[in-house]
């Protein structure tokens, strides 16, 4: 199974900080750092749809937070 950084390396992706109260929103997009095998976020809204529209990123390449019990 590939690791983190085999998934995401120079891809944006969407992490979901999960469904509490986000004064900036419940999303972020996250883009590759230039020379650097890190990401940043880039904007935070309450709208999945919308972020994955306006910045093309699939299904796939979005994070969800997982609770366990």
């Amino acid at each position: 199974m590939p690791n983190w950084k085999e998934l995401m390396k120079g891809q944006p992706f969407i992490s979901d900080m999960g469904s509490g109260e986000h004064p900036a929103g419940q999303y972020a997009v996250w883009s590759p750092v230039r020379n650097s095998d890190s990401h940043q976020i880039i904007e935070v809204s309450n709208s999945l749809n919308d972020m994955m529209e306006k910045y093309n990123i699939p299904g796939d390449r979005v994070c969800y937070v997982v609770q366990s019990a």
